[in-house]
């Protein structure tokens, strides 16, 4: 099997952005704004595309490799500075909030939910940190920031992605079909032994590994700009169609990932005009931002959910109300509700350049500088 030169998927990267800038919409509960409609209301399923695309990115990358016990380190030192340091730092961010809350009930200022308790409870911050609130029976899978579960799902589907590279290529052909499978089964017959997170994650991640092994075969083909902005068109439809007729459960979440893995195939062409719109500038730029929107924005979400909690308080006038588990913002006035929108999204586009400069991009260095000083010290020894 002949690896492909390495390129940059830009039709990609710009559906990883705008996929992350949906999540962000899902979080987004303010009452009279079109975040509030059928479609974003299931922008949680667009977890489920970026599960495919690291499956498809990372064997695009590594997939024709061979680990030795040296590479495997490196690779996992790779994996980990591109994810811990900006996970760790929004869960300090959230330690803090929380330390914020109890100093402020001490001081007679009581919130909806007290600090310290259910998913912000002080038991759920080690299994944070390590990234293990996924993959733990007792632990809560949506704690603290909540959107960082499908992180810790994904990053040891990395390693168990980079144990299968120490096998020939149909060992690891082999595990990546058993993993997929293995994902697809537990989701289906909702077994009790596996989260339905990692079930999630192993079927999305490996199956993206398997629509590259396609890509590979099918690369060259050309059907022409107008049938490839045909085809391009009708995967779009079908998300939308998928994602606002079909009730929630499991079998949505299967027919999602079948679907994200046949968009992600056919947007990897890069032949259609839908495709070449994606390539624009700022929608690129917003796909180098994804890992950052997509861990920052529940911080500032919540943040801006505890200052209309404290002005509701301060000028006795509700600003919020329970839907459920979940609080949603009501201003009473469609404006205002659009104004706090959309300085929702600015905020969290402007905080994600910030971080993703001073934190991604800076541990990622560190993290090639050290393996680079590991290789070398290899050498001389």
């Amino acid at each position: 099997m002949v690896q492909l030169p390495k390129k940059r998927f830009e039709t990609l990267d710009s559906f990883r952005g705008i996929c992350a800038l949906l999540v962000v919409c899902f979080h987004a509960r303010i009452q009279q704004c079109v975040t509030e409609t059928t479609f974003f209301r299931n922008g949680n399923y667009f977890v489920e595309f970026f599960f495919v695309l690291s499956g498809f990115v990372i064997f695009h990358t590594y997939g024709k490799k061979t680990f030795t016990g040296n590479s495997f380190k490196s690779y996992t030192i790779s994996r980990f500075f591109r994810i811990f340091p900006l996970h760790l730092v929004t869960l300090a961010v959230f330690i803090t909030i929380e330390l914020a809350k109890l100093i402020a009930e001490k001081n007679g200022l009581a919130f909806n939910n007290p600090a310290f308790v259910g998913n912000s409870a002080p038991s759920e911050i080690l299994p944070n940190a390590l990234l293990l609130q996924s993959w733990l029976p007792n632990a809560n899978t949506l704690s603290f920031n909540i959107v960082a579960w499908s992180i810790s799902v994904e990053f040891y589907i990395y390693l168990i992605f980079g144990l299968l590279l120490f096998g020939n290529n149909s060992i690891k052909t082999t595990g990546i079909i058993l993993l997929a499978a293995t994902g697809l089964l537990c989701l289906y017959f909702e077994v009790d032994f596996v989260k339905s997170a990692v079930a999630r994650g192993l079927l999305c991640f490996f199956m993206g590994c398997l629509i590259y092994m396609i890509y590979e075969k099918i690369h060259t083909l050309s059907m022409g700009k107008g049938v490839s902005s045909v085809i391009e068109s009708l995967l779009l439809i079908a998300i939308v169609a998928i994602l606002v007729l079909m009730p929630a459960g499991n079998i949505k979440n299967i027919l999602a990932t079948f679907l994200f893995a046949l968009t992600v195939l056919v947007f990897a062409l890069e032949a259609g005009l839908i495709s070449s719109f994606f390539k624009t500038g700022f929608l690129r730029y917003l796909g180098k931002l994804s890992y950052s929107i997509y861990i920052v924005h529940y911080v500032i979400w919540q943040i801006l959910l505890s200052v209309a909690i404290i002005v509701s308080k301060l000028f006795k006038k509700e600003l919020t109300f329970a839907d459920g588990n979940v609080r949603v913002i009501a201003t009473g006035n469609v404006i205002t509700d659009y104004f706090l929108l959309g300085t929702f999204l600015v905020a969290v586009i402007l905080v994600s350049h910030f971080t993703y400069n001073r934190v991604e991009l800076k541990w990622m260095a560190f993290g090639k500088k050290y393996n680079a000083t590991a290789k070398e010290a290899l050498v001389k020894n």
